[in-house]
């Protein structure tokens, strides 16, 4: 099929993709058969997505109302987790 290695690159950006806008989506991958366990772990993955959400928040809004070089600690923080979470 002429088609699959173009899927494969698509299925490819799709997941770097998620893996920037929801990065706590590393954690769903240890989801097992059991209901009980893939719900706490989905759970967890939210709840770590949103206290990371709110980190970016508290630091934009630091460096809007206090000082310019929190944007610097912001952007080597995304930085450094995209890099790491890109290159598993």
């Amino acid at each position: 099929n002429s088609h699959a290695p173009l899927s494969l690159s698509a299925n490819l950006v799709l997941q770097k993709i998620t893996v920037i806008v929801w990065p706590s989506s590393v954690v769903m991958l240890a989801a097992t058969a059991e209901r009980d366990m893939a719900t706490k772990l989905f759970l967890i993955s939210m709840l770590v997505n949103v206290v990371l959400y709110m980190l970016i928040g508290f630091l934009v809004w630091l460096g809007i109302n206090k000082h310019f070089s929190f944007f610097a600690l912001l952007a080597f923080g995304l930085g450094a987790i995209w890099w790491r979470l890109l290159t598993l």
